[in-house]
Protein backbone atom coordinates (compact mmCIF):
# COMPACT_ATOMS: atom_id res chain seq x y z
CA UNK A 1 0.00 0.00 0.00
CA UNK A 2 1.00 3.60 -0.54
CA UNK A 3 0.79 6.60 1.79
CA UNK A 4 -0.91 9.52 0.13
CA UNK A 5 -1.13 13.23 0.92
CA UNK A 6 -4.42 14.68 2.16
CA UNK A 7 -6.15 18.03 1.86
CA UNK A 8 -8.34 19.16 4.77
CA UNK A 9 -11.76 20.75 4.36
CA UNK A 10 -13.32 18.44 1.76
CA UNK A 11 -16.74 16.92 2.36
CA UNK A 12 -16.72 13.23 3.34
CA UNK A 13 -17.93 10.96 0.56
CA UNK A 14 -16.89 13.05 -2.47
CA UNK A 15 -15.19 11.01 -5.23
CA UNK A 16 -13.92 12.36 -8.56
CA UNK A 17 -12.19 10.19 -11.19
CA UNK A 18 -10.35 11.59 -14.21
CA UNK A 19 -8.72 9.55 -16.98
CA UNK A 20 -5.93 10.87 -19.20
CA UNK A 21 -3.00 9.76 -21.31
CA UNK A 22 -0.56 11.67 -19.06
CA UNK A 23 -0.32 13.18 -15.57
CA UNK A 24 1.53 16.39 -14.69
CA UNK A 25 4.13 16.70 -11.91
CA UNK A 26 1.33 17.23 -9.36
CA UNK A 27 -0.47 14.07 -10.59
CA UNK A 28 -3.29 16.01 -12.26
CA UNK A 29 -4.62 14.73 -15.59
CA UNK A 30 -3.22 16.36 -18.73
CA UNK A 31 -5.90 16.59 -21.44
CA UNK A 32 -8.46 14.27 -19.80
CA UNK A 33 -9.99 11.72 -22.16
CA UNK A 34 -12.13 8.60 -22.16
CA UNK A 35 -10.73 7.26 -25.45
CA UNK A 36 -7.34 5.59 -25.74
CA UNK A 37 -5.27 3.92 -28.48
CA UNK A 38 -4.20 0.28 -27.97
CA UNK A 39 -0.61 1.34 -27.16
CA UNK A 40 -1.51 4.08 -24.63
CA UNK A 41 -0.99 3.91 -20.88
CA UNK A 42 -4.15 4.47 -18.88
CA UNK A 43 -3.47 7.30 -16.41
CA UNK A 44 -5.91 8.04 -13.63
CA UNK A 45 -6.33 10.59 -10.90
CA UNK A 46 -8.90 10.14 -8.13
CA UNK A 47 -9.80 12.72 -5.51
CA UNK A 48 -11.80 11.27 -2.64
CA UNK A 49 -12.61 12.13 0.94
CA UNK A 50 -12.00 9.40 3.48
CA UNK A 51 -10.70 9.25 7.02
CA UNK A 52 -6.99 8.79 7.70
CA UNK A 53 -5.91 5.16 7.58
CA UNK A 54 -8.82 4.11 5.35
CA UNK A 55 -8.18 1.51 2.69
CA UNK A 56 -8.93 2.38 -0.92
CA UNK A 57 -8.83 -0.14 -3.76
CA UNK A 58 -8.64 0.68 -7.46
CA UNK A 59 -9.90 -2.08 -9.75
CA UNK A 60 -9.65 -2.20 -13.52
CA UNK A 61 -12.11 -4.16 -15.66
CA UNK A 62 -12.25 -5.20 -19.30
CA UNK A 63 -15.21 -7.03 -20.83
CA UNK A 64 -16.75 -7.35 -17.36
CA UNK A 65 -13.71 -9.14 -15.90
CA UNK A 66 -11.25 -7.71 -13.37
CA UNK A 67 -7.80 -7.32 -14.94
CA UNK A 68 -5.89 -5.52 -12.18
CA UNK A 69 -6.26 -4.27 -8.61
CA UNK A 70 -4.14 -1.98 -6.45
CA UNK A 71 -4.62 -1.09 -2.77
CA UNK A 72 -3.83 2.25 -1.13
CA UNK A 73 -3.99 3.60 2.43
CA UNK A 74 -5.21 7.17 3.00
CA UNK A 75 -2.58 9.15 4.90
CA UNK A 76 -4.38 12.51 4.88
CA UNK A 77 -6.88 14.14 7.21
CA UNK A 78 -9.93 13.77 4.96
CA UNK A 79 -9.22 14.35 1.26
CA UNK A 80 -6.83 12.03 -0.51
CA UNK A 81 -5.50 11.93 -4.05
CA UNK A 82 -4.83 8.56 -5.63
CA UNK A 83 -3.08 8.41 -8.98
CA UNK A 84 -1.28 5.97 -11.17
CA UNK A 85 -0.87 4.33 -14.54
CA UNK A 86 -1.76 0.99 -16.03
CA UNK A 87 0.35 -0.17 -18.96
CA UNK A 88 0.30 -3.33 -21.06
CA UNK A 89 3.35 -4.93 -22.71
CA UNK A 90 1.09 -5.88 -25.61
CA UNK A 91 -1.53 -3.65 -27.20
CA UNK A 92 -4.78 -3.23 -25.29
CA UNK A 93 -7.68 -4.95 -27.03
CA UNK A 94 -10.39 -2.69 -28.44
CA UNK A 95 -13.43 -2.38 -26.24
CA UNK A 96 -14.95 -0.80 -23.16
CA UNK A 97 -12.99 -0.69 -19.90
CA UNK A 98 -13.98 0.45 -16.43
CA UNK A 99 -11.98 1.68 -13.45
CA UNK A 100 -13.69 1.58 -10.05
CA UNK A 101 -12.85 2.89 -6.58
CA UNK A 102 -13.77 0.76 -3.56
CA UNK A 103 -13.53 1.46 0.15
CA UNK A 104 -12.08 -0.95 2.74
CA UNK A 105 -15.49 -2.62 3.16
CA UNK A 106 -15.48 -3.44 -0.59
CA UNK A 107 -18.24 -0.91 -1.33
CA UNK A 108 -17.94 0.75 -4.73
CA UNK A 109 -17.60 4.51 -4.27
CA UNK A 110 -17.38 5.55 -7.92
CA UNK A 111 -16.42 4.29 -11.35
CA UNK A 112 -15.92 5.54 -14.88
CA UNK A 113 -15.91 3.83 -18.25
CA UNK A 114 -13.46 4.44 -21.07
CA UNK A 115 -12.73 2.81 -24.40
CA UNK A 116 -9.84 1.64 -26.51
CA UNK A 117 -10.16 2.13 -30.26
CA UNK A 118 -7.66 1.05 -32.92
CA UNK A 119 -6.72 4.03 -35.06
CA UNK A 120 -5.64 1.77 -37.92
CA UNK A 121 -5.27 -1.92 -38.76
CA UNK A 122 -1.82 -3.13 -37.81
CA UNK A 123 -0.27 -6.25 -39.33
CA UNK A 124 -2.98 -6.67 -41.97
CA UNK A 125 -5.55 -8.22 -39.62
Amino acid sequence: SVSLPGKPGEEEGTVQIAMAKELDKDHNPVEPTNTFAPVDEFCFSVLLTVTKGSSVNIRWYYDGKEIYEEAYTADGKTATSVWGRLANEDAWPDGVYRVAVYDGADKELASTRFKVLSTQNVGGE
